[in-house]
């Protein structure tokens, strides 16, 4: 009995009001926790809904690029088909030419050309833009000098062309001193500077010293008037080395 005369229940040494507290208490965690595993639940259903998606999602893409690779593949293979078929025909029709395109030598030549060989003709540009056709020389005999006015050996070596040229030039010698990609302007500088006499020809695209063989300057050809190559001289020439091939393709008693 209290001190107001008022009999307390008691449960385990707890009274009415302690145990009442503690049930909210319970039903209060209860519920939050009640509440938290209904947020977690949705927010996985949601993740698994979405890794399924995107799961779908991938196969498809990768269903389509197997797709497209096989087709890209199946053309690829049909060019190079077709390409093989193009190129085994060439062979069987134009043997020389497809060779020469394989070896990534001028179609136009095999091979450089050498002693003995015909010359291969060419047309190229002068210091005043005419053109000039080795062609046009039939019958005369001709020298060609490939040079670089960045040559040392080419530079040392022309005046004693231009000297030469003097001298047969009455018995119908023709000089062509071809430069390779070198600029209009530089080869007049070079060519004022040491006052040549004979026929300047610009190659700027290197065409037709790839297809003498012209790989290191100079390189002199000498040409006799039936258009047959008698002498090849690589490097610098001097007198004697002109001379010599000069006395292949002059007329006898005109050397």
């Amino acid at each position: 009995m209290d001190i107001n005369g008022t009999e307390q229940r008691q449960f385990l040494g707890k009274t009415p009001l302690f145990w009442g507290i503690v049930s909210i208490i319970a039903m209060a965690a209860f519920g939050a926790v009640l509440v938290c595993g209904l947020v977690f639940g949705v927010g996985a259903l949601s993740a698994w809904q979405l890794l399924q998606t995107e799961a779908q999602a991938a196969q498809i893409d990768g269903a389509g690029s197997a797709s497209d690779v096989e087709v890209e593949t199946t053309q690829v293979e049909q060019v190079e088909d077709k390409s093989a078929a193009a190129a085994e025909a060439k062979l069987e029709t134009e043997p020389a030419e497809a060779e020469a395109g394989i070896l990534g030598i001028h179609p136009d030549t095999a091979m450089p050309p050498k002693v003995g060989n015909r010359v291969t003709d060419f047309t190229l540009k002068d210091l005043q833009g005419n053109l000039v056709t080795l062609s046009d020389f039939a019958g005369q005999p001709v020298l060609i000098n490939f040079w670089a006015t960045w040559c040392g050996p080419c530079e040392a070596e022309m005046p004693d062309i231009n000297e030469a040229y003097l001298n047969h030039r009455d018995q119908g010698l023709v000089v062509l001193a071809v430069n390779l990609e070198e600029h209009p302007d530089t080869v007049k500088s070079f060519v004022d500077y040491y006052q040549l006499d004979f026929l300047i020809l610009l190659d700027r695209k290197e065409d037709v010293g790839f297809q003498y063989g012209a790989r290191a300057l100079p390189t002199t050809y000498f040409i006799d008037p039936d258009g047959i190559i008698t002498y090849v001289f690589y490097g610098q020439m001097d007198e004697q080395d002109i001379a010599l091939g000069l006395s292949k393709i002059l007329p006898q008693g005109d050397e």
